[in-house]
């Protein structure tokens, strides 16, 4: 079998799952921007140990097996269903949890592209909404007409506005803006 050559940037998933001996966090890779896992990495929570370091080698194995093409079904089914003697109340063991996050992760993988190509559309929609705001500000401003209402601002009504209130430091004559009646 030949090896899949890792590219420089991969995305992926990170998800935290509660099992028996505390959180683990299981990063899963996915290569060429398809939904096919291509590495793993997985971290205990608690900082050392034998349980981290087996962790560790797992998501090494892991990643080493589905950089030789071995089907992620069969990397699955070697694993789901192992259990501990401190099952968590979701997963029985470790392994059995990297077994469900590896079988959801092309679909969690796909709806987390999916969930940031749309964030990107939002930003971009909110960003002309800006521009779009600013350009109609700066029309008022200019006394030019207004988009939203189609009436021509006055001059008369900027000064108004721009005026400042009696008393300010900056309205030295005291007049303040005219009141409306």
């Amino acid at each position: 079998m030949s090896k899949i050559t890792r590219p420089t940037d991969l995305p992926g998933v990170t998800v935290k799952a509660s099992v028996g001996c505390g959180n683990l966090y299981i990063i899963v890779n996915c290569g060429g921007g398809e939904p096919v896992p291509l590495e793993t990495f997985i971290t205990l929570g608690k900082a050392g140990g034998c349980a981290s370091v087996m962790n560790e080698a797992i998501g090494r194995l892991i990643s080493l097996a589905l950089q030789h093409s071995v089907p992620l079904e069969e990397i699955v089914h070697q694993l789901e269903g192992l259990a501990c003697p401190s099952p968590g109340l979701k997963y029985k063991s470790c392994p059995d949890a990297v077994a469900q996050v590896l079988k959801d992760a092309p679909e969690r993988f796909t709806q987390t592209r999916r969930e940031l190509e749309e964030q990107k559309q939002r930003e971009a929609r909110n960003k002309e909404l800006w521009v779009k705001s600013e350009e109609i500000h700066k029309q008022i401003e200019r006394g030019g007409t207004d988009e939203i209402t189609g009436r021509r601002t006055s001059s008369k009504r900027r000064s108004r506005i721009n005026r400042p209130a009696p008393g300010d430091a900056e309205d030295p004559h005291g007049e303040g803006a005219p009141q409306d009646q």
